[in-house]
Formats: C-alpha cells, sequence, structure tokens
C-alpha cells in the first residue's frame, strides 16, 4: 500500500474545519478529523464503553467520556477551548455524520398503493434517497386497487421482511374502498401479533381519507395521514409532501431504536448512516484512490460485515446475531462450534464457549483473558465471517472471480488484537486469499466514521487510520502435506538475499529491516499457482515494504483443507500459529470454565 507524500496535517487549519464523526456500538467511539492536504484525515479517536443498555439506559455518560478522551488527546489544535483535565468548554458540538451497531442496516420500507408506473418509481426513488431500503411492493396501476393486488400475498412478505416503515400511497380512491381494504389487511394481519412486530404506517392520500376507517388503522398501528396532490395519468404527484413525510418517519425510526434511554442532543441530531453503507463507502475510496480491488472484514460484537470494493462499485454481506430488548447477543451464539474448533489448536469444550459467548454477550466491552480465550475469540470471528460469505445473496461469494489487492481489518476486534500477526491470520482465513495481497490494519477502528463522513459527502483520506501489517503470497493448488510448494527470494535493499523454501500444508513469514524496501521473486511447484499459472515464476513487478510483520508466505493450500484426523487437525492449526509467532502459550481448556467478564 502506497501513500501520497503530500498527506499531511495542514497545521494552520481554521479549527471550524475539523469535522467529528461518532461509532456507536459496545463502546460509544468520537472520531475528530482536521483537514489535510487531500481532504480531512484522522488527528484522534476517543472511546469509552456504552452505557446504553442497563444499568444506565444513559448514552449521555459514555458520550462525555468518549468526548473527553477525544479532547485529551487532540488538544488545544482541535480544541482551543479545552481545558488540562480533557475537559471541553464546546457545548453545542456538531457530529457530522454518525454510524453504529443499533443502525447496522438501512431501515426498510414496504409499498402499497394504486399509482401510475412513473409516480411509483418516483416514489421510489424518494424513499431510497432518504435511507429506506425497499423490500417489497404490493402496487398495481389500476384504480380498482382490491381486485389487482393479492393481499395475503403481500402480508406474507410484511410479516416475513417486517419492514421499519409501510407506505401506503392511495391517489384514486373517492370511494374509500382501497383504504378499507388496506386497513382490515393490516389491522386483522398485524395487530395484536405476538412477535411484538408493529410497523409505523405513512399514508399518503389523494383527498380527505374516510374518518372512521383511519381512526380504526390509527388505533391499531402508530400511523401518520397525508394528503396528496397529483397523481392522474396526466398530472405527475407531487413529491413535496412524501418526500417530507418520509424524512418525518425516518426520524421517528431513529428514535425508536434508542426509545427509553437518554441521548445528547449531538446524537439525536447528527446523520446516520448505516455501517454496511458506510463500510461502502470507505473502501470504494480506497479501491478508487489506489487502483486496487478491496476487501474490508468489519468484525463486530454482535456480528460481521465483510464489504468488496472493485471498479468504483461495491457489495457488502453481513451476518448478525440479533437483538433482545436493545441488547445485542454475541455473534458466537449463532455459530456452530465445530466451524470455530477447525480454527482452533485445541477443542473449546461446548460449556467453555458458551460460557465465553454468555460472558461477552452479558459483558460485551471486556476482553479474553488468556490465549485460549483469544484464539476462541478469533475463531468464531473467522467462521462467522466464512459464513457470511457462505450465505450471500444467490449463493455467490462476492470473492469469486476477485483478487484481492488489499485487505483491511476493521471493528471491536482490533480491541483484541495483541500482535499484529493475529490480525494478518484473522484476514487470511476469513478471505481465504490467494496470489498477493497487500493487509492492513485499521488500528484505530476508524473506517467505518470515514465511511459516514464520505457519504455525508465530507471528503475523507480513508488511508489515514490504517496501519500496513505486510504482503501475503498464498498459494492456489493441492499437494501432498510437506512436499516442496514454493521458493520465494527477498532482496532487501542493500543486504543480503533472503531465500526461504516453504512445504505444502505450512505457513512460514520473513522479515527483514524496517522501511527498507524489497524485491520478491516467487517460484511455485508445478502443483501450485501463484498468480500467473501453476509452476510458473513470478517477479513482483514493484518493491515491497515489510510493514509490521514482513512477507507471510501461506503454501496451505486453496481451497484449504483439514485432516481428516481431529488430533492431527489441531496439530496443523498450533503448527500454523507457531511459525507465525501469532500468539503466546497457552494452558488447555480447563474441565469447566466460566467467564468472568
Amino acid at each position: 500500500m502506497r501513500h501520497d507524500v503530500g498527506n499531511y496535517i495542514i497545521l494552520n487549519a481554521n479549527v471550524s474545519e475539523r469535522v467529528i464523526a461518532a461509532d456507536l456500538g459496545s463502546h460509544v467511539r468520537i472520531g475528530v478529523y482536521v483537514p489535510g492536504s487531500s481532504g480531512h484525515r484522522i488527528l484522534v479517536v476517543g472511546s469509552a464503553p456504552s452505557t446504553l443498555d442497563a444499568p444506565f439506559f444513559d448514552l449521555t455518560v459514555a458520550y462525555k467520556k468518549a468526548l473527553s478522551d477525544a479532547t485529551k488527546h487532540a488538544g488545544s489544535f482541535a480544541f482551543p477551548d479545552s481545558v488540562g483535565d480533557g475537559s471541553s468548554t464546546e457545548h453545542d458540538l456538531e457530529i457530522s455524520s454518525l454510524t453504529g451497531d443499533r443502525f447496522a442496516n438501512a431501515p426498510t420500507v414496504f409499498l402499497i398503493g394504486n399509482l401510475v408506473a412513473r409516480d411509483l418509481e418516483a416514489l421510489g426513488r424518494t424513499v431510497a434517497s432518504v435511507g429506506f431500503e425497499e423490500v417489497g411492493r404490493a402496487t398495481t396501476s389500476a384504480r380498482a386497487f382490491r381486485d389487482r393486488v393479492d393481499g395475503q400475498s403481500a402480508l406474507d412478505v410484511i410479516t416475513s421482511r417486517a419492514p421499519d416503515l409501510i407506505v401506503l400511497a392511495l391517489t384514486d380512491d373517492t370511494k374509500g374502498e382501497g383504504l378499507d381494504y388496506i386497513t382490515d389487511l393490516l389491522v386483522g394481519g398485524l395487530s395484536g401479533r405476538e412477535s411484538g412486530y408493529t410497523p409505523r404506517i405513512v399514508l399518503l392520500y389523494k383527498g380527505m381519507p374516510d374518518s372512521a376507517i383511519l381512526g380504526r388503522l390509527q388505533a391499531a398501528l402508530p400511523t401518520v395521514a397525508h394528503q396528496i396532490h397529483g397523481g392522474s395519468p396526466n398530472e405527475p404527484m407531487d413529491l413535496g409532501t412524501p418526500n417530507l413525510a418520509i424524512e418525518d418517519a425516518m426520524r421517528a425510526v431513529y428514535r425508536s431504536s434508542f426509545a427509553g434511554c437518554e441521548i445528547p442532543q449531538a446524537i439525536a441530531r447528527a446523520p446516520r448512516v448505516p455501517r454496511a453503507s458506510a463500510l461502502g463507502a470507505a473502501a470504494r475510496e480506497l479501491s478508487n484512490n489506489q487502483g486496487l480491488d478491496v476487501a474490508v472484514l468489519s468484525c463486530e460484537h454482535s456480528g460481521v460485515n465483510v464489504v468488496v470494493a472493485r471498479g468504483g462499485e461495491s457489495e457488502a454481506v453481513r451476518v448478525t446475531s440479533g437483538h433482545d430488548n436493545g441488547r445485542s447477543f454475541h455473534v458466537g451464539l449463532q455459530t456452530p462450534i465445530d466451524r470455530v474448533a477447525r480454527w482452533l489448536p485445541d477443542v473449546p469444550l461446548p460449556h467453555a464457549m458458551h460460557a465465553y459467548v454468555l460472558g461477552q454477550t452479558a459483558h460485551p466491552t471486556s476482553v479474553p483473558t488468556s490465549t485460549s480465550e483469544l484464539q476462541l475469540a478469533h475463531a468464531i470471528w473467522v467462521a462467522a465471517a466464512r459464513d457470511a460469505l457462505r450465505a450471500s445473496g444467490g449463493g455467490r461469494n462476492p470473492l469469486d472471480d476477485v483478487s484481492i489487492d488489499l485487505a483491511v481489518l476493521t471493528g471491536e476486534v482490533t480491541y483484541t488484537i495483541g500482535r499484529p500477526m493475529q490480525a494478518v491470520l484473522l484476514l487470511i482465513n476469513s478471505f481465504e486469499i490467494c496470489g498477493v495481497t497487500q493487509l492492513a490494519l485499521d488500528a484505530s477502528n476508524a473506517l467505518a466514521m470515514s465511511g459516514c463522513l464520505l457519504d455525508m459527502d465530507v471528503p475523507v483520506m480513508t488511508e489515514s487510520s490504517l496501519m500496513e501489517l505486510g504482503v501475503c503470497v498464498a498459494l492456489r493448488g493441492q499437494a501432498p502435506f510437506g512436499e516442496s510448494a514454493v521458493v520465494v527470494e527477498v532482496h532487501p535493499e542493500g543486504r543480503p538475499t533472503i531465500e526461504r523454501e516453504v512445504s505444502s500444508g505450512s505457513m512460514d513469514v520473513v522479515q527483514w529491516e524496517a522501511g527498507l524496501e524489497a524485491d520478491v521473486k516467487i517460484w511455485p511447484g508445478s502443483k501450485f499457482d501463484v498468480g500467473l499459472g501453476y509452476g510458473r515464476p513470478a517477479h513482483l513487478r514493484v518493491p515491497i515494504t515489510p510493514g509490521s510483520v514482513g512477507l507471510v508466505i501461506d503454501a496451505r493450500g486453496r481451497p484449504l483443507s483439514w485432516p481428516d484426523d481431529a488430533e492431527d487437525r489441531h496439530a496443523r492449526v498450533e503448527q500454523w500459529c507457531r511459525a507465525l509467532n501469532a500468539y503466546a502459550a497457552q494452558r488447555p481448556w480447563p474441565e469447566a470454565s466460566s467467564h468472568n467478564g
């Protein structure tokens, strides 16, 4: 990964030009950005454990601590009114953009109505521009709504997808039959359900709706009615009122995500960007700036996001654990133990994994207390990431047919990274990358905040939060374990050549002086391919620097496979970890385990 030499902070920038973003997860995090040579760059991140859940239910406590942390580290450069203890006298702080777990994905909407095609598409664009993701439609351009729409099928979609908002748009319903039909459908199908699912309703109605029918709908579901104009085949629907109504609905949906909690005004009024959208914007920016195919792995307490960006486009997949009364479950609660165990040098007893995951759900800001727990935490994230890729839309892995040039690790996993090589293994094992790939760690966990600023059209130097880990050479193909797989030569500038032969099924790392560029030549065996064909040597076109870990050689083959025997399988994993010195020596899992948080 190469950075422009002009990426410096403008030291004489006006303080009013600073930009602040926030990320709400198990920690409340405040990112302070200042002007650089080609956009804003991260200066400091303040963090504090969230107080949104019990016993506080008051985000103000954590927000003030995170802001104080940011103020203390940024100092008078970004906060000229700060005092010695790190507090700030700036009470009306403006947060430019906000992302977080409570809005990990965009709010969803279902459209129902009898709009002509022109107005229906315009309304679809409007809900998308406000930030809703459309999950279905039950619409017809015919005026006889009741006869043309399959109400039961629409209700099935609504109950299965549980949209946050249902928009009812009726532009020709003078007798009220369409509204009466929809009211019967929604009240009978949704009101009083055991699931507790209660969507918001926005009614866009041409004329005055029947008060009795509207009253019945409002008594059962939170409904706001608006009168609209136009909508005939000869007169387009006026979108002014619908746009305002849907914007109000978006604000109501976001307020409901904090129901029963105290929220600072700066957070309450900040524009929100779903985490997946924020990560997508950051990945596209990295891809465009460097002309690379980029994959981002974001590992959070409650889920995993994978974003792949290529040629100005991005694709995202996610696996999440869900939540109960606002508290997110740890992602390990839905990750099968057999898929986790294959990434561990010893098998976690079921009750050990169960205790760890429950402990993390109860105490999401706690960190692993032993090497075994640390490896278990990382193995859960790897298994979840691979599940997300496997279960992506249409069964197609977004990494298919994409040679990753740059892989980035971000998210709350960064709090657990004790050695840079742990981040390397997480990326390689999750993505099962092939060929030559640059690896980076978002050490300050600022990538989502950078992305939510980019989504709000704030120029950000996304690379400013990344730490270069190194480069991985990963071979495609298979050979018997122990057979010679590849020879790699590293030629550091002005230093002796380093030659390393790695056998099939193994991993190794070549390290040299920090900051020193080196030429790399690769000679794969006849059964392996490094990107140019089986058995064909490769010479990297540009020299590389070692970053934090050096050049990692992965000769385990692709696709990855494990020995059938369990003991051999765990011994193989332990060999990989030892070869890279990724983890400290560990103790076996005890017969009884509990997580102290």
